[in-house]
């Protein structure tokens, strides 16, 4: 269940079936949020693109340059929300 969102929420479950070497990102709002000087949202289809990319480099690596392509995205424009995110390899 999501942690601090109304009481009515009707979430969805399901079940997904990895792979090894897939990998799993989990992130809260202010990631897709986060406006940049021209008003725009970083958005889900950014996130979605970086993460079909390269996908055998390592975590850190990979987590960094997600960082960075957001930072640079918004520029100068302040945080509005946290962004937390966190990675997970599935090894099998």
């Amino acid at each position: 269940m999501p942690v601090g969102v109304v009481a009515k929420l009707n979430p969805e479950t399901g079940r997904l079936q990895l792979q090894p070497g897939d990998v799993l990102l989990f992130f809260t709002d202010g990631l897709i949020e986060q406006k940049n000087n021209e008003n725009d949202e970083y958005g889900l289809a950014r996130v979605q693109e970086y993460l079909t990319g390269s996908t055998e480099k390592n975590l850190k690596t990979r987590r960094i340059e997600l960082l960075e392509g957001f930072h640079t995205f918004r520029n100068q424009t302040p945080l509005h929300d946290d962004v937390s995110l966190l990675m997970i390899r599935y090894k099998g």
